[in-house]
């Protein structure tokens, strides 16, 4: 702890005062810290390590920092002043540090995190709110990419953003394509469902592998049914921004939305760019129950989430008029690769079922 705070007292200054330093998650590739500031400041402070003696967590962590700087630097550039996104205060994806390990360190936008606030707002404020965070998604979403598919891993000499398959992913069998896009959609699926029975294999053993690499070459056959290939503005690359998915909204003292808290960025196609943030949604893995609420904090009543899902599409299709479209294409497909990364084997077998079902009786062309 010491050796974080005299490295960041030395990209701050020592005319800043330093509160407090409490970790706030960890996982196999990193350590994250909230760090607090006299003036009010918040920062998130995150360190590569390396907790499981794994030898890819150096590369793994200085790929997802670099991604994270390039993507939080571009959004700076191409959205409205009035639309924070957190900015990086510091990146050394070197060891020659106090540390001695990869760390970013990132200024937050000042305000409540949603989730804390949601039970006290009145209903007109949780419509602001909406209303603004579409806005936000949607000005994100109209944003064009030149590659093609993948997790934001820095800028090339002309300033395009570059992508690679998603660091995390590393420990898949093709591992070794970790220094270009993919080239397709169907590319990227592969990808992914190779990584998700790579860890199967490794939690569950070979018999739940074999499982899930017969459910694989299933979804691969399943997945031309439901790819909008013939629609090119559902094809069209945009940069996809994970925390507007996940609830990372910063509200300020007026209840109004500050901002939000990055993490990473991944180039897809519109149909799965487009999404509803995680408090607004009751399928898949993103339903109120997966919503980290304190027991004595009220939830989202029903007819509130529908009502307030039209106002948040609404607000989006004033901004681009294709994004009620491409959230309609392309909800069973988010659902399939949500599904993948949790590693939920019941969950895509339901998945695959009902959209077998669908086929049959004519309800997808």
């Amino acid at each position: 702890m010491f050796a974080l705070v005299e490295a960041i007292r030395a990209v701050l200054g020592s005319n800043r005062r330093i509160l407090s330093v409490f970790p706030t998650s960890n996982d196999p590739h990193q350590m994250v810290f909230a760090v607090d500031i006299d003036d009010d400041s918040a920062f998130t402070a995150r360190i590569g390590c390396n907790l499981n003696n794994d030898a890819s967590s150096l590369p793994i962590s200085q790929r997802r920092y670099a991604g994270e700087a390039a993507a939080l630097s571009f959004l700076s550039t191409v959205l409205p002043q009035s639309m924070l996104v957190p900015t990086v205060t510091h990146l050394d994806l070197t060891t020659n540090n106090p540390l001695g390990l990869p760390f970013i360190l990132l200024e937050n936008p000042f305000g409540d995190e949603l989730t804390s606030i949601l039970s006290e707002l009145t209903f007109e404020e949780k419509e602001r709110i909406v209303r603004q965070v579409a806005e936000l998604a949607a000005q994100i979403y109209r944003i064009t990419l030149s590659t093609v598919c993948g997790t934001i891993s820095g800028v090339d000499a002309r300033g395009n953003l570059m992508a690679s398959p998603s660091p995390s992913r590393s420990e898949s069998p093709d591992g070794g394509r970790s220094d270009r896009p993919f080239d397709s959609l169907k590319q990227y699926l592969t990808h992914e469902l190779k990584a998700f029975i790579h860890r199967l294999s490794q939690d569950e053993g070979p018999e739940a592998a074999h499982e899930a690499s017969l459910l694989a070459g299933r979804l691969l056959e399943l997945f031309p049914h439901i790819l909008p290939s013939n629609d090119p503005s559902m094809m069209r690359v945009t940069l996809a921004y994970s925390d507007l998915r996940e609830g990372c909204i910063i509200v300020n003292e007026d209840n109004c939305l500050a901002g939000v808290i990055g993490k990473k960025a991944t180039a897809l196609p519109a149909c799965l760019s487009a999404s509803i943030p995680a408090f607004l949604r009751t399928d898949g893995n993103y339903g109120q129950d997966e919503m980290d609420l304190d027991d004595d904090e009220s939830q989202l009543v029903s007819e509130e989430i529908a009502h307030l899902q039209n106002v948040y599409i609404e607000a989006a299709r004033r901004i681009d008029p294709t994004f009620p479209i491409a959230l309609a294409k392309g909800e069973r497909i988010r659902q399939m690769f949500e599904y993948i990364s949790d590693g939920d084997i019941n969950n895509l077998l339901e998945w695959e079922d009902d959209l077998r079902n669908d086929l049959q009786n004519g309800s997808i062309s």
